[in-house]
């Protein structure tokens, strides 16, 4: 496999991927350009050598864990929040991570921007984790799997009805034992499935009510630092239905 030094695209880099997305949600564009990736313009090389390859990620720890090597040399200083190198990224890797048609459109009409370019001062805050890569590689590098089990098993462009919520709130996000909990009382360990009923925003127990609930504990508690299981003993009755420590969750 060829390997290729990474790099962080310019603000001109940033432009030209804006406007290739555009054109490719139109169905003008079905190649990412070459000069945008390597164009001095476009893309710069970063202080420390690190290279990656191209590939197709089955799963979120995939990608995790294939980019957390591939930038070691970085420092996770260097990479955590590094827009500009999460752009170059997002574009180097995009053809392996958009679906085409039969005809070989991108299948863009449900991504932003952002899932592949964030624009500093310009993308919420509250979006910005929704880059694909780069919440592939916090969940990995910060939580890992014994806090992320859940999500570091759904596909790398899947983020869903639990996933959703979660990265708009960076303390939310931050917390391991948040994180954690999620995945305790809303997927089933056997299959990595959903459980049914906790993606429903309405339901009794489910994702939405659980964020409604830490809401009003924060008042209480410092939430942010607790462990999952502390989080856990304090769920009202509605949550039993999901809680594992209460037996198998009830289904629908």
């Amino acid at each position: 496999m060829t390997q290729h030094r990474v790099r962080e695209l310019t603000p001109e880099g940033i432009a030209y991927a804006k406007r290739f997305l555009s054109e490719a949600r139109n169905g003008n564009a079905t190649e990412v350009p070459v000069d945008l990736l390597e164009d001095r313009q476009y893309a710069q090389e970063t202080q420390a050598q690190c290279y990656v390859e191209r590939r197709e990620f089955g799963t979120r720890k995939e990608a995790g864990q294939s980019l957390s090597q591939a930038l070691k040399p970085l420092g996770i200083g260097s990479v955590h929040r590094n827009f500009q190198l999460w752009s170059w990224l997002g574009m180097f890797f995009f053809d392996s991570l958009v679906e085409r048609d039969s005809e070989r459109i991108f299948k863009l009409r449900n991504l932003p921007d952002y899932a592949f370019v964030i624009v500093e001062n310009e993308t919420d805050t509250r979006d910005v984790l929704a880059h694909r890569l780069m919440l592939a590689w916090e969940t990995y590098e910060f939580h890992g799997e014994d806090f992320a089990a859940w999500m570091l098993n759904q596909r790398v462009m899947s983020i869903g009805a639990l996933g959703g919520r979660l990265i708009r709130s960076q303390q939310r996000f931050s917390s391991s034992g948040i994180v954690k909990l999620i995945g305790l009382l809303y997927f089933d360990p056997r299959s990595d499935v959903m459980k049914d009923g906790a993606g429903n925003v309405s339901d009794i127990g489910g994702i939405s009510r659980l964020h409604n609930f830490l809401d009003q504990l924060y008042m209480t508690y410092d939430v942010y630092s607790m462990h999952a299981e502390q989080l856990l003993a304090l769920l009202p009755e509605e949550f039993q239905r999901f809680n594992p420590a209460a037996g198998s969750a009830r289904q629908r």
